[in-house]
């Protein structure tokens, strides 16, 4: 234990902060990039939806809650599609506004707030915005049934 405790010790030393500092910045940029990017299934947050819905491409977004049987059944089909349309430069995203008995206020007046304003009343929801518009997606639930959504 006090190898490790010296080896921290000596890594910690002034003139290593500028690599230490480095470090952490590469982390913080990698885990930017997996939380925003490279995730499956492009989960959106109570933050950052609004920016998907009102830009220029159409994108189709999964409401959902994790306690729902409807929609863990349904997430391997939407993980699918949502690769296939990352391919195809298609934006596919999810979020789940269900909460649990372990959200904070905060959370819970937010997941309130997207399901009145996107009229969300039960799980799972799928919704296409385009053009400006709100679609409810009544089609099949498919990889092919999601991607053929855009068209």
């Amino acid at each position: 234990m006090d190898k490790k405790l010296k080896g921290l010790k000596s890594f910690l030393k002034p003139k290593n902060l500028p690599r230490v500092a480095l470090l952490l910045f590469i982390l913080i940029v990698l885990y930017y990039f997996y939380s925003n990017y490279l995730k499956e299934g492009f989960e959106a947050t109570h933050e950052n939806i609004d920016q998907y819905l009102t830009g220029e491409k159409p994108a189709l977004i999964l409401f959902y809650a994790n306690w729902c049987g409807h929609c863990k059944k349904l997430k391997p089909t939407w993980e699918e599609a949502t690769k296939k349309a990352k391919e195809s430069g298609l934006t596919m995203l999810q979020i789940d506004v269900g909460g649990n008995d372990n959200d904070s206020e905060e959370t819970k007046k937010k997941n309130a707030e997207i399901t009145k304003k996107y009229k969300i009343d039960s799980y799972p929801t799928i919704i296409l915005f385009k053009d400006g518009r709100q679609i409810p997606y009544e089609g099949p639930r498919s990889v092919d049934g999601f991607i053929g959504a855009f068209n």
